[in-house]
């Protein structure tokens, strides 16, 4: 199947704490990614949450998520977002996720209300 969505940080964390919306994201996975940043930080946020390292990539390995590493593309378009990140305090874990769906026409799937919607980006809020 054809990947038509990239998963921000958000979304990921919200199928492993069984979140509202996590049976979105859930229902999508076949057709889903993610950018090597946002694993870092869903990796980070379930060691901190007690998860050995060995545990935390295990658990996120069995769900198959195709990983898109990060090319100077990502970078120049994270930069180019910087201004919009700056007025709706934006990370730049989440500027990463929206330059790589620019990059590969994606959906961004994510729990983010602040995303601006005039960033070029398909944006789908999964709550």
């Amino acid at each position: 199947m054809r990947i038509k969505y990239l998963l921000d940080a958000s979304a990921l964390l919200a199928v492993l704490r069984g979140e509202t919306g996590a049976d979105v994201v859930t229902d999508l996975l076949p057709e889903c990614a993610i950018n090597a940043v946002n694993l870092a930080e869903v990796l980070t946020k379930a060691i901190k949450k007690g998860l050995s390292p060995d545990d935390a990539r295990e658990y996120v390995s069995r769900l198959k998520i195709p990983v898109l590493p990060l090319t100077q593309a990502e970078a120049d378009g994270s930069a180019n977002l910087a201004p919009l990140a700056w007025q709706k305090g934006i990370s730049l874990g989440d500027r990463l996720c929206l330059a790589t769906c620019l990059t590969h026409n994606l959906i961004a799937l994510t729990t983010e209300s602040r995303w601006p919607d005039d960033a070029g980006v398909s944006i789908q809020r999964i709550r």
